[in-house]
């Protein structure tokens, strides 16, 4: 197997022609590898920032180039005619690949699609806002994550939607107040994708709190360090959840209440078992890699050391590594920026299955290489049939047991009722907050008082069921919170903002329930009735 990987890398690359003033690099010590690279511009002093913005992350001159390593190191452009460009995604056949890129004249950044022979992109998808993170869905389809467009990009919020191959058909299929971006296909069909959500109060969480075993001795920020600009929003972090392709059948994977707190770039390995993620880091030491398993994910979060081998000694807690790229074979391509020696460009290094030790692959000395993906066809994963029904305007959502909420009050009593919280969608601007009108009710939380309606939600207010189950009918494609109160009004806790896309039927288990076990089997008394109708009377400001 290995000597036919080889011939058809070998055959895949006869028509590349090595582009003129490229810097050629010892390769490393396993077989030639073709790769496609992001290259950035290095900076005097070697820096690089994975910022929300793209055009801090992305300068100028930033390209996509196709790489083939080995003795005689050749680069071939594939973003020609881009003033910037990034985000690389290989198809599955392995014979093209979707980017970010942006074109002269400030506008603004779209995704674009180009064959591997022939470096020219063709514009697929451009909306009024900034397109970036495209991936290869199963049935010719794409999926990438846009802003909301116009004003300032450090105050966008970003959404993921999915687009025919052809860049026509275009759907939202996240929603809310977070920022979702960075989709990853899984090989069951489902869309693993990053969510950022905010603190009750726009506060930071402070570094160490809750710190897991598997990272208890770097606790982590999160306005951002060395490595990272997260702009002015106050993120808490940023959690991996899942879809189907469609938008429905919302579900935490690793959420950010446990360290690392910020979980980006996600990827499935090849064999299925396990999922790597760039996570988040402090001081010097920068961002990490992190890996958890697909059986229990929130339980099996642990750091995937990565250090580099004989080019330079460096340990783990030293490098710093800006992508994670899993290799069909097994190890990884990683984009890593050492802290030792003197060494003050990011470079591209392989990481051997079963191995820690990264060996240098791809590093030119006039730019930072900040991403790399293997240039190679790959098993297409499982396409999922949609269970969108459009003509329908509700979903329905049943829960099984409210009144088993972990408790975040100690001042109220057993919940007694359900309050449920409609999103609606306003612009951040410069130094406003968008704090809710609940979010204000949990910062005096254990105080007996009446629900006020903000300009930024709406509320409803539902009794539980003896058995502490509700079952409701709610506005589909909007975000919801649903909040345990007792009797009183005192608020308990809360879910994080969830939504259900036309017509989809969805369950829970309860408020804060541990997703690895299952309910008790019992007929559920919110069943004998029909669905409460959920209908906001939206608040003015």
């Amino acid at each position: 197997m290995k000597h036919r990987l080889t011939a058809f890398f070998l055959l895949a690359l006869l028509a590349i022609r090595p582009s003129a003033g490229e810097v050629s690099v010892p390769a490393a010590e396993e077989d030639p590898l073709s790769i496609v690279v992001t290259q950035v511009p290095r900076s005097s002093d070697g820096s690089w920032n994975r910022a929300m913005a793209l055009e801090k992350r992305y300068p100028a001159g930033s390209r996509i180039a196709l790489v083939r390593t080995g003795p005689a190191t050749s680069t071939f452009i594939l973003s020609r005619g881009l003033e910037a460009a990034g985000e690389p995604a290989v198809s599955w056949n392995g014979k093209s690949v979707l980017f970010t890129g942006r074109k002269a004249g400030k506008t603004n950044w779209a995704i674009y699609e180009t064959d591997l022979t022939s470096g020219k992109p063709k514009l697929k998808v451009q909306t009024e806002g900034d397109c970036a993170a495209p991936a290869y869905l199963a049935k010719n389809r794409l999926v990438f994550a846009c802003s909301e467009g116009g004003g300032d990009s450090e105050y966008q919020r970003w959404r993921i939607y999915s687009a025919s191959s052809h860049g026509t058909g275009i759907e939202q299929i996240t929603f809310g107040p977070a920022s979702a971006t960075d989709p990853a296909l899984l090989l069951d069909g489902r869309v693993l994708f990053s969510m950022g959500r905010k603190s009750a109060m726009g506060q930071s969480r402070k570094p160490g709190d809750s710190e897991t075993k598997a990272f208890q001795s770097r606790p982590l920020p999160v306005e951002g360090h060395p490595g990272i600009d997260l702009g002015r929003q106050k993120w808490s972090g940023f959690g991996l959840l899942t879809i189907n392709p469609d938008g429905t059948s919302l579900n935490s994977f690793t959420g950010s209440h446990r360290p690392p707190f910020y979980k980006l770039r996600p990827r499935q390995t090849a064999d299925g078992k396990r999922v790597v993620f760039v996570a988040g880091g402090t001081g010097e030491r920068g961002w990490r890699a992190g890996q958890t398993e697909m059986g229990r994910p929130l339980t099996a979060l642990s750091e995937l050391p990565v250090g580099l081998g004989k080019s330079g000694g460096v340990a783990p807690e030293r490098l710093s590594l800006g992508a994670v790229e899993p290799l069909p074979g097994g190890g990884f391509l990683v984009a890593a920026l050492p802290g030792a020696g003197g060494k003050k460009s990011w470079g591209i290094y392989r990481v051997p299955k079963g191995g820690t030790k990264a060996a240098a692959l791809f590093d030119t000395e006039d730019w930072n290489e900040v991403e790399a993906v293997l240039a190679a066809p790959r098993m297409e994963p499982k396409g999922r049939p949609s269970r969108v029904k459009p003509s329908k305007k509700s979903a329905l959502l049943l829960c099984y047991d409210g009144l088993g909420t972990r408790e975040e009050n100690p001042g109220a009593s057993r919940a007694a009722k359900i309050l449920v919280e409609g999103w609606t969608a306003e612009k951040l601007e410069a130094g406003k907050s968008s704090t809710s009108s609940l979010q204000e009710i949990q910062a005096q939380r254990g105080k007996a008082r009446a629900m006020p309606k903000g300009p930024l939600s709406a509320v409803v207010e539902v009794p539980l069921e003896k058995d502490g189950s509700f079952f409701l009918k709610i506005p589909a494609d909007r975000a919801i919170r649903i909040w345990t109160a007792d009797a009183e009004g005192r608020t308990i806790a809360a879910c994080n903002w969830i939504w259900a896309r036309k017509g989809e039927i969805r369950a829970c288990f309860g408020c804060h329930e541990n997703p690895e076990t299952a309910p008790v089997n019992r007929l559920i008394e919110a069943t004998k009735k029909e669905p409460v109708s959920v209908e906001f009377q939206e608040a003015r400001p």
